[in-house]
């Protein structure tokens, strides 16, 4: 278990890393400790592009499926996880594709049915 945390904590540390190399790709400052992000037309830097403008969060699970309310996602652990796997679903070398936060839909949702049960 201890080496598989030490997995999970190499990964969220590569991705901060290339979030920060995003960063300095397309001179911005998109801050990594903010619990949501806008996308698309509505987002800066390497979160722009042609989206409709949704957003990423990561600290709320919202309204999904069974789970008829919202609440929020306290673990900081999980959300930097959410933020690693965000980022490495990144594709910087394809036209106009920007991180989707559907992408997150099913990382809230494992979250709440953990939580819930």
């Amino acid at each position: 278990m201890k080496e598989n945390l030490e997995i999970l904590g190499q990964f969220i540390a590569e991705q901060k890393i290339r979030w920060d190399l995003m960063n300095q790709a397309y001179n911005s400052n998109v801050s990594w400790d903010k619990d949501k992000q806008p996308l698309g037309a509505k987002g800066v830097a390497w979160l722009s592009g042609t989206g409709n403008g949704a957003k990423a969060q990561f600290h709320q699970v919202g309204k999904i499926n069974k789970i008829k309310e919202t609440f929020d996602i306290t673990d900081k652990s999980y959300q930097n996880f959410m933020k690693a796997y965000f980022v490495s679903s990144f594709n910087p070398n394809k036209d106009a594709e920007t991180p989707s936060a559907s992408k997150l839909r099913a990382l809230t949702y494992y979250y709440a049915s953990y939580i819930i049960h």
